[in-house]
């Protein structure tokens, strides 16, 4: 691809040679369609795999029009990556508006009954663009553990009812004028299975329905006050700390109710909270 050319500081296909690489800081986007085997369900083989096609055909569109670069299509999720982290955040967000335009469409014209809901992670490293293989096939890839990371935290937006997650690292490098314009709330930090590290993550609730969205904006103080109060290790927290954190998530859950919405990422984030650190585990 011309994407990992430019990058690799090739000018020719020609110059590639089985086993080059470069060191590159990029931003990397993981998206995997939730409940696949319900939206899949009722189809046949041929039908799912045209539908899938017409899916992956969609967020190409989408990718290649914030100047991002599909890197792996991996079964119903796929990979890629984009030289800025403005370039994948607002990328993220054009992906999920057009799922729920791709469900108001499946519904009129196949009256499917199950959405196509997708998860979006993002995060922002220096990475190994590279030619792998052998001289028969070879492939152009990026490795690190930092790609690792990116799809574990598509994961977690599965378990903490998001559709978009982003590190610190991807929110560090947008412009404030960027910031102001995209609306988001720091979580807590989260470290990854398989991994030391830990990093900040953020729920980039832009990407959410109307009500939601609206919910989230209005009680972002609140919410930032009840992570930093209850995503800590136990030791450190007082029984003066457990009341203000109850108060809280009740002033939280009567919000959500206000705006016809339930907010799981409270409960979500308690569940998978370590004791010991306070950590997103």
């Amino acid at each position: 691809p011309r994407f990992f050319l430019n990058k690799m500081g090739y000018t020719s296909i020609t110059q590639v040679c089985v086993g080059d690489s470069a060191e590159v800081a990029l931003t990397m986007l993981f998206a995997d369609i939730r409940h696949f085997t319900s939206v899949a369900e009722g189809m046949t083989s041929r039908e799912l795999f045209t539908w899938v096609q017409g899916y992956f055909r969609l967020m190409t569109s989408i990718i290649e029009g914030h100047r991002g670069n599909i890197n792996q299509f991996i079964g119903d999720a796929l990979f890629a990556l984009f030289s800025s982290a403005k370039d994948g955040v607002t990328c993220a967000i054009a992906m999920q508006s057009r799922a729920q335009q791709l469900n108001v469409q499946r519904l009129c014209e196949e009256s499917a009954s199950v959405p196509v809901s997708i998860g979006v992670g993002l995060h922002h490293d220096v990475l190994s663009l590279g030619i792998l293989g052998d001289d028969k096939r070879h492939t152009c890839t990026a490795i690190s553990a930092s790609v690792n990371l990116a799809s574990r935290l598509e994961g977690l937006t599965k378990q903490l009812g998001c559709r978009v997650l982003a590190t610190e690292a991807v929110v560090d490098q947008l412009s404030p004028q960027i910031l102001k314009e995209t609306a988001m709330r720091k979580l807590g930090v989260a470290q990854m299975k398989g991994s030391l590290a830990a990093t900040p993550i953020y729920d980039v609730f832009q990407a959410d329905e109307r009500a939601p969205q609206a919910y989230k904006a209005a009680t972002l103080k609140t919410f930032e006050r009840y992570t930093k109060l209850a995503l800590r290790p136990d030791d450190q927290i007082t029984d003066a700390d457990h009341a203000d954190i109850a108060h809280l998530r009740s002033t939280l859950e009567a919000a959500a109710e206000r705006y016809s919405i339930k907010d799981v990422s409270m409960a979500a984030m308690e569940a998978v909270r370590d004791p010991k650190s306070g950590r997103l585990v």
